[in-house]
């Protein structure tokens, strides 16, 4: 029997990555809720996320190893900055880190609930923003 892998994600990133490493895979979009209701600390959050996009897929697989991830931004001042709507809505939020920094973190679930196997993990990566002008687009750099 060949091991099944699914993405529960229609990320272009995620499906590059997968591909890259040279894994067939077919992907199933989790359409999960993604509130983090009770959850405060921001790795906590994303790698929840992770898994019940993981565990949503993997009802409807159970013999597949399901590989699902969450990411979001936490700007400098703690709030969460959610995926811009709009190109407005992407300059609003770029407008708001001129000159500051936000933290990225990404959650990781890999599960295979027939296997009984499960993994979890986070990962945070910062970035600090020069000042945007408006003759240009500034500089991003990573931030350790």
């Amino acid at each position: 029997m060949d091991m099944e892998i699914i993405l529960a994600s229609q990320s272009p990133a995620r499906k590059k990555i997968l591909s890259d490493l040279g894994l067939t895979f077919r992907v199933v979009p989790s359409h999960t809720d993604e509130s983090h209701e009770n959850l405060i600390r921001p790795h906590a959050i994303a790698k929840r996320i992770a898994l019940r996009k993981a565990e949503v897929v993997s009802q409807k697989n159970p013999q597949a190893w399901v590989i699902a991830a969450d990411t979001f931004v936490v700007l400098h001042d703690g709030q969460l900055a959610l995926k811009p709507v709009d190109r407005a809505d992407a300059k609003r939020i770029l407008s708001h880190l001129r000159g500051s920094y936000c933290d990225v973190y990404s959650g990781l679930a890999i599960l295979n609930r027939f296997a009984k196997k499960q993994w979890v993990d986070y990962e945070k990566n910062s970035f600090a923003f020069s000042k945007i002008f408006r003759s240009g687009t500034g500089r991003i750099s990573k931030h350790k």
